[in-house]
C-alpha cells in the first residue's frame, strides 16, 4: 500500500484492511511511544486499532522521547 508517512511517499506490505496499529509495526514505531495524526486528525492511541488506512492516506509519526 502506498501512504505519504512524515512526508514521504513509502510502500509498506500491510494486511488486507490495515488499521494504525498495522502501519506503526511496518513502518518501524511498533510498540514505541508516538503521538499519530491521520490526514490531519490527530488521534489517541486508543484508536490506532480502529482507525482503518487506505491508500494514499497522509500520516504523520512523532516518536516521542524524554531527556533534558
Amino acid at each position: 500500500m502506498k501512504l505519504v508517512i512524515n512526508g514521504e511517499t513509502r510502500q509498506l506490505e500491510l494486511p488486507a484492511n490495515p488499521c494504525i496499529s498495522d502501519v506503526l509495526e511496518a513502518a518501524g514505531f511498533g510498540g514505541l511511544p508516538v503521538l499519530v495524526e491521520c490526514n490531519g486528525e490527530a488521534l489517541f492511541r486508543t484508536e490506532f486499532e480502529s482507525t482503518p488506512v487506505a491508500e494514499d492516506d497522509e500520516l504523520e509519526f512523532v516518536r516521542m522521547v524524554a531527556g533534558g
